[in-house]
């Protein structure tokens, strides 16, 4: 029982990962030693979530911002890093140049990208505001992508939120 104890020791529970959970549960035993050790595990997921639950998805305080990427090609607006989730609420494109433009949004995990909006045309000195149904939520599974045209400059107002 004290590998268990010493395998949970150093381990914060926003770190936690399944395969941890998993060595944990192989080395936990049926006896009297084992109960004592899992009622330890249990009330500590139990304080854990009374006191992290009721913020999960809330917005974390001083973490919004508006950053801006100007590119002619494609280039990644956000990639969370991490244990981070990011909510984008509002995106924006202008462009600057002689042309009219395009501009389209995607997500994607490295192997498979999913357009969040069309080829959307940007007129010059124009621009675009790309309307959101809903927030847009990143993990570091995935990064919000912009391909343009021809050079224009993307604003993203985004923040991070509690897990």
């Amino acid at each position: 029982m004290s590998e268990l104890r010493n395998l949970l020791k150093n381990i914060r529970f926003g770190d936690l990962t399944g395969n941890q959970i998993n060595d944990a549960g192989k080395i936990a035993y049926a006896d009297v030693g084992a109960k004592q050790a899992i009622e330890q595990i249990s009330d500590i997921r139990k304080a854990w979530s009374a006191v992290t639950v009721p913020s999960f998805g809330q917005y974390i305080p001083q973490t919004g911002a508006i950053s801006a990427v100007t590119t002619d090609s494609t280039a990644t607006l956000i990639e969370p890093s991490g244990n981070e989730i990011v909510k984008v609420m509002n995106i924006d494109v202008i462009n600057n140049t002689l042309g009219s433009l395009t501009c389209q949004l995607t997500l994607t995990d490295g192997l498979t990208t999913v357009q969040l909006t069309a080829a959307e045309t940007v007129g010059v000195g124009a621009r675009k505001i790309f309307s959101l149904t809903n927030p847009i939520y990143i993990d570091s599974n995935v990064k919000l992508q912009a391909t343009n045209s021809g050079e224009m400059t993307v604003h993203i107002y985004s923040s991070k939120v509690a897990i």
